[in-house]
Parts: structure tokens; sequence; C-alpha cells
């Protein structure tokens, strides 16, 4: 007795999907990276005239804005920081980066991004 089976058949599609679905997590994580730096520099881009403590945090000398950064690391990491030496200090009164992150919804992001390409033929 002789079985023929399709599984060859079957795992090729099944490493074709995964990859695809590679490619599409490391094009969304750098989507993610890039929006939170672009809304972190929003929340950094108040008025040079405003009060201490304001929100957006206000752009006095243009170091801060400047020294924003967004970083892929592979295929599983994103960092999106500021470099400045007093951004953690202005981060802890007012969290230009947590508000950021919150904005942008990463993780409605990824969920948008994955079901299209699991949906895709």
């Amino acid at each position: 007795m002789r079985i023929t089976t399709n599984a060859n058949k079957i795992a090729r599609k099944f490493r074709r999907r995964a990859q695809r679905l590679s490619g599409t997590i490391a094009k969304l994580l750098l989507q993610a990276a890039v929006a939170i730096d672009a809304k972190q520099v929003d929340n950094l881009s108040g008025s040079n005239t405003a009060a201490p403590g304001s929100w957006p945090v206000p752009n006095r000398t243009g170091n801060l804005m400047g020294s924003h950064f967004w970083e892929v690391r592979g295929s599983q990491l994103a960092v999106v920081g500021n470099t400045a030496g007093y951004a953690a200090k202005i981060h802890e009164d007012r969290p230009f980066l947590d508000r950021a992150v919150d904005d942008v919804n990463v993780l409605n992001l990824f969920a948008r991004g994955i079901q299209r390409e699991v949906l895709a033929k």
C-alpha cells in the first residue's frame, strides 16, 4: 500500500506565509517607531513663550526637540528616545515619550497590519 500526502505543499505554503508575515512585522515596527518619534516632536513643540511646566513642552532653544531619535534594531526591537542631557528631567514632569506611545496605539497598529497580511491572498 502506498500513501500519498500533500504535506510538502502545505509546508511550503506556511513557510511563504511566515516569511511574508516576518516582513510585515518589520515594516510595522518601522512605522511604529517613526509614528512615535513624530508624536514626540509634536509633544515638544510648545510655544517658546509658554509658562514653565506647560503642555506641549515649550520649545525654548530647539535642543530638546532636535535631540529626538528613533532606531530599529533587528527584527523585533525599535528604540525611540531623546539624547538631550535634560530630557529625562523634563520627561519626569511631562512624559512626552510615554504620551507619544499612548497616542500612537502601537498594539492597534500591529493588529491592523497583521490582520491585513493574514487576510491577503
